[in-house]
């Protein structure tokens, strides 16, 4: 089960991400919320976890929410593409 999984990499973002997209694709955005927190926790500028987030959040008909999200996807989105540039 993806808790089983979870439990073993509890601060993997990568494992808790995947996990949370495999709910939002079950549209169980409540349950991939849990997860996007888990990773918010570790990273909190951590793309795939606010992309994910704005979808349920859209999902949920939270839109203002899924705004919040948006915005702070793009924020953190350009801020790498400029470390890229300037790295």
């Amino acid at each position: 089960s993806l808790e089983v999984v979870a439990a073993g990499y509890p601060r993997d973002r990568v494992v808790l991400n995947q996990i949370a997209r495999i709910l939002f694709l079950e549209r169980r955005y409540r349950d991939a919320l849990t997860y996007l927190d888990r990773v918010a926790r570790i990273d909190p500028e951590d793309l795939q976890m606010h992309y994910t987030a704005m979808l349920c959040h859209r999902g949920l008909g939270q839109e203002e929410l899924a705004a919040r999200e948006e915005q702070l996807f793009t924020r953190f989105k350009a801020e790498e593409a400029a470390q890229a540039i300037t790295g």
